[in-house]
């Protein structure tokens, strides 16, 4: 015989269901800790890798155009609580940071114990002053693994290309993660890329003319982990 909940009976049972989860956001890159809390059932746990900076462009003579850095990989996972020791280690990995003339930074690891790990996007490489056509190589994306739900690698930059004296500055942006937009090339003939936004998301590359130029930073990682009870 099947039970007839009352109407408070039922306001409950569903706000017992649908509470809003206690969510951890750890975005500061480095070394961190998640502390199990009282009563959790199960747990989502999200892991983005921070991305590679983009190329910078060396000055001189003619002209140079950087590669666009690498988005970092992403994984998630559910948990049940009894899955979880009491405390895991959480790592953030750190953005790629650019330099002026030289090859974009890689970004950093981020993890959850040694769950889930996702490597970094790696930087953009350095474009090389000339009258001639040349390219710049791009950033490649990080690695997934460990999410038992998604396991997704970064996407790869954009190679940098010039021809002749003039340059393509058209999709040559850093990559986009999923949880971040990959930062813009430079507009002009001798300009910084911008650095990715949100989490995980590659540089835009740099553009030089007669002064080298730096490419833009990638974005940084961050692990989230939601708490539901």
């Amino acid at each position: 015989m099947a039970t007839i909940l009352a109407a408070g009976d039922l306001f409950r049972a569903s706000q017992q269901r649908f509470a809003t989860p206690q969510v951890d956001v750890f975005a500061t890159p480095g070394a961190a800790t998640y502390t199990k809390p009282a009563g959790l059932k199960w747990v989502r746990v999200i892991v983005q890798a921070a991305g590679g900076a983009g190329g910078g462009a060396a000055g001189g003579g003619g002209i140079a155009c950087g590669g666009s850095g690498g988005s970092g990989g992403y994984a998630e996972s559910i948990y049940a609580a009894d899955e979880l020791p009491d405390t895991v280690a959480v790592t953030v990995g750190a953005a790629g940071a650019p330099a002026t003339g030289a090859a974009g930074g890689n970004g950093g690891t981020s993890s959850f114990g040694a769950l889930m790990t996702c490597g970094g996007g790696t930087g953009g490489s350095s474009g090389t002053s000339s009258t001639a056509a040349t390219t710049a190589g791009a950033g490649s994306g990080g690695t997934a693994s460990g999410g038992n739900i998604v396991n997704r690698p970064g996407a790869n930059g954009v190679v940098g290309r010039t021809l002749a004296t003039s340059v393509q500055t058209f999709m040559q942006r850093g990559a986009d993660s999923l949880l971040g937009t990959g930062g813009n090339t430079s507009l002009s003939d001798g300009g910084n890329g911008t650095a990715g936004s949100g989490y995980g998301a590659g540089g835009g590359n740099a553009i030089a003319s007669s002064t080298a130029r730096a490419g833009g930073a990638g974005a940084p990682g961050v692990v989230i982990v939601e708490n539901h009870f």
